[in-house]
């Protein structure tokens, strides 16, 4: 019986070998460390590397990017890679795309059907609340289409309303409390497809938002601007929250904002569609304005 895996390697092998692409990004077993971790396949006879089950958690989306941006310092050639998604991380690649940091024919998106990744028995919060195990986006389709979705529940936007009804003092101390153990490390941002700037303001030399403190109040400015600069295009890929070395429910403010983005502007999920446009980055005269 042909596996996904085995479609997987195939198709990689015949990408490379008849020159589609230059590289393929995928996952690949890493006995040393015991976990499936993002693989650059660049010869058609090492696409027997690649993987596809319930191990391949990371999204390869970012790692994309951060390709890109080496290779474009070392060659001027036009290169095109192959990037091996799940639904969660197909969003990311059209988050990416969408913010035009690649052009669409430098990538060719290999989407997998996924029913979920991590253990089966206590699978991540993205997999549990997933709509998309067929990707939204894709160039080829690896896997058979579920002939019958249904749109599961969400325990985390269940979770915000519940925080939502606390009263203003539970809630700063809840945040006080996650946001006083930060290490200001950044995983967060390193693995977010919307956090893509070239340069962060964090990083920038030319400004002041916060300092290298990591008190609970420098770390709370940090958060809250990267939710902001999220809101409308964060993909709920759940990245944020599983990089976190702290333990720090950071999809509980991202399901918040994204909840309000959908309700102030109709707009559908982030990252499904390569011809969005974020509610936060376009002028309408209809928009609300009762606040000004």
């Amino acid at each position: 019986m042909t596996t996904i895996q085995d479609e997987l390697r195939e198709t990689a092998r015949t990408l490379l070998a008849e020159g589609q692409v230059d590289c393929v990004l995928g996952w690949a077993w890493e006995e040393e460390l015991q976990r499936a971790v993002p693989c650059f396949v660049r010869a058609a006879e090492d696409a027997k590397r690649l993987i596809w089950d319930e191990r391949c958690v990371v999204s390869l989306a970012p790692f994309l990017l951060h390709m890109k941006r080496q290779l474009s310092s070392v060659r001027t050639e036009p290169s095109r890679t192959a990037i091996v998604v799940k639904g969660c991380d197909a969003r990311g690649v059209v988050r990416i795309l969408r913010d035009q940091q690649l052009e669409r024919d430098e990538v060719l998106i290999i989407g997998v059907v996924c029913q979920g990744v991590g253990d089966p028995d206590n699978r991540p919060a993205k997999c549990r609340e997933c709509q998309y195990h067929v990707p939204p986006v894709y160039d080829l389709l690896l896997g058979e289409e579920p002939k019958e979705t249904q749109t599961p529940s969400s325990p985390l936007l269940e979770r915000v309303r519940e925080i939502e009804g606390w009263d203003v003092a539970d809630r700063a101390s809840y945040w006080r409390e996650h946001f006083s153990r930060c290490l200001r490390c950044y995983a967060c941002r390193q693995v977010c497809p919307a956090c893509n700037c070239v340069e962060c303001i964090f990083d920038s030399e030319r400004t002041r938002w916060t300092y290298k403190r990591t008190t609970a109040e420098e770390n709370m400015i940090f958060h809250a601007i990267r939710a902001f600069h999220v809101a409308g295009r964060c993909v709920e890929c759940g990245e944020c929250e599983r990089a976190c070395p702290m333990g720090i429910p950071l999809m509980e403010i991202n399901k918040k904002v994204a909840s309000d983005i959908k309700e102030l502007f109709s707009v559908p999920d982030a990252g499904v569609d390569l011809r969005e446009e974020p509610p936060l980055v376009r002028y309408e005269t209809g928009d609300l304005d009762h606040f000004v």
